[in-house]
């Protein structure tokens, strides 16, 4: 279904993940931006998941190292998981599993990802600066080059050109994008999720 880019690691990881995540569920009347504005003052990556979902499951390693290595400099990793409701305490004995270190919300469908411009498929990852503002989009699995070359320039002075807004899988152009960003599908979709390394709700 899609082929794993092996990208080198861009920093050391000292210790093993040993921390169990927080859950916290959405509240069906709280939007994502008003979750957001919990974590005002922080750079938040917030990243949709699933466990059924194989490049998910491959990227939760390079989350955790990232939460391990930002966050005394203002960094919030969230994970928001689209598992259904039944398959719930699976998800959360996941977590504790693989020692996941950062809170993961529960309730969260592909609706909520829409708001945000990053289509249905996952994963997918919005980075927000400290005003809650999303700055950056990354769609498929996030490397560590993705995520640490943007949190670097929002933690810096912002005097260098941005990275890019957008970064999408080789293969998937911003025009073949846009198309399902906000949710307009066509008979295309699944070829596309596979295209870009991502996953489609069944």
């Amino acid at each position: 279904m899609r082929v794993v880019r092996v990208i080198a690691s861009l920093f050391l990881v000292l210790t093993a993940p040993t921390a169990i995540a927080g859950r916290d569920a959405l509240l069906s009347n709280t939007s994502i931006e008003e979750r957001i504005h919990e974590y005002r003052g922080k750079i938040v990556v917030l990243n949709f998941w699933a466990t059924w979902c194989k490049p998910c499951r491959a990227e939760i390693t390079t989350l955790i190292k990232v939460q391990r290595h930002f966050s005394t400099q203002g960094v919030q990793v969230i994970g928001a998981s689209i598992d259904e409701p039944e398959d719930r305490k699976a998800a959360e004995k996941f977590v504790r599993e693989m020692g996941i270190n950062y809170p993961v919300w529960f309730q969260f469908t592909t609706e909520h990802m829409l708001p945000l411009r990053l289509a249905t498929s996952i994963p997918a990852t919005a980075v927000f600066d400290d005003n809650g503002q999303r700055v950056f989009r990354i769609i498929g699995e996030a490397t560590q080059r993705d995520l640490v070359e943007r949190l670097e320039w929002l933690l810096g002075d912002r005097t260098a050109p941005a990275p890019a807004e957008l970064v999408l899988p080789a293969g998937i152009t911003p025009e073949h994008f846009k198309e399902h960003e906000e949710g307009k599908e066509d008979e295309h979709q699944e070829e596309v999720a596979q295209e870009a390394g991502s996953a489609v709700p069944s």
